[in-house]
């Protein structure tokens, strides 16, 4: 019997490019099933760690935004390991299989990975050497299973570039549940497109 599989879709939200030098500001996910279909969701807002510093050019960038949606990641914080805690707890509630998945795998893995590592001890992925990791496997970076699954460039594979068939119509808000939630609607219409090849 093939063990049932849920993907863990992460979006994060920062006040900069490097962890330990700047701060994530929001963790969010939504866990589905093998179809996609949502199960849970979670999000937290995170305190900046001390010795922290926003970088400028992206507060910056947060300007032009939607004017409610930093407000938004910056209220009411809880401290990074309280929320990173709260995070390891949500994924380990997932059923079967847990499979990390970020659009891009390379930020949103690496940010949440770090601040694991430093608040917890956690490990994500079993790479040798992790202690009782929370996920299997070493991640799926969205883009690039969209550009397998469908055969096309990966330079369409982001938001407003994707094709039809699987482009979302949830908002992109660059708040983290916001985003997550959109970036595992993409997945769950590539899962239905390779089902029924299957």
């Amino acid at each position: 019997m093939t063990e049932r599989t849920s993907y863990i879709v992460v979006d994060i939200e920062t006040d900069g490019p490097e962890p330990g030098v700047h701060a994530m500001r929001n963790l969010s996910a939504v866990a589905t099933d093998a179809d996609g279909v949502e199960t849970s969701a979670f999000s937290r807002n995170l305190a900046p760690p001390n010795g922290t510093t926003p970088d400028p050019d992206t507060l910056s960038w947060w300007q032009t935004q939607q004017a409610d949606i930093w407000a938004r990641i910056n209220f009411d914080p809880v401290p990074p390991a309280q929320g990173m805690a709260a995070f390891a707890d949500f994924v380990r509630a997932a059923e079967g299989r847990r499979l990390f998945v970020g659009h891009p795998l390379a930020f949103d893995g690496h940010w949440v990975g770090h601040y694991m590592e430093r608040t917890l001890g956690q490990g994500l992925m079993p790479f040798h050497g992790t202690r009782s990791p929370l996920f299997f496997g070493a991640g799926i970076d969205l883009p690039s299973f969209v550009s397998g699954a469908l055969n096309i460039d990966y330079a369409l594979c982001r938001h407003g570039r994707y094709p039809p068939e699987v482009a979302s119509d949830l908002p992109h808000t660059h708040h983290g549940l916001d985003d997550a939630r959109g970036h595992a609607d993409v997945l769950r219409k590539t899962l239905r497109i390779l089902g029924q090849r299957a």
